[in-house]
């Protein structure tokens, strides 16, 4: 097939219409800060993960080591007997632990996506 002049012009002129000008003169600037911003929030967030593992491991340890330990110290514990204090004390444990480790698989999916 031969190219005419028309289509030539034809095809200049949607190539011309084509062309997409930037929204802004320091549109790259704008970027790039919302990338640097983005990459920061995503390290805070790692650490933010990383202290709450650790915290959540050493608080489920010495929970356990407490409930462990309380009926060891005697029959009556605030006046009730050490079996209704050790049952409600691993009762809220068991809450505590449960809300917090909903937390932080709630971390957890906000860093993968």
């Amino acid at each position: 097939m031969s190219k005419t002049p028309l289509s030539n012009q034809l095809l200049g002129s949607l190539i011309k219409k084509s062309l997409v000008e930037a929204p802004s003169t320091d549109f790259d600037d704008n970027l790039m800060r919302c990338i640097a911003i983005e990459a920061s929030k995503k390290t805070s967030l790692t650490n933010n993960l990383k202290m709450s593992i650790l915290f959540f491991v050493l608080g489920t340890g010495f929970g356990l080591l407490v409930s462990h330990l309380l009926p060891m110290l005697g029959k009556t514990l605030l006046g009730m007997d050490s079996k209704s204090v050790v049952l409600i004390f691993q009762l809220l444990y068991m809450i505590l632990i449960l809300t917090q480790l909903e937390n932080i698989i709630k971390l957890f999916s906000k860093t993968r996506l």
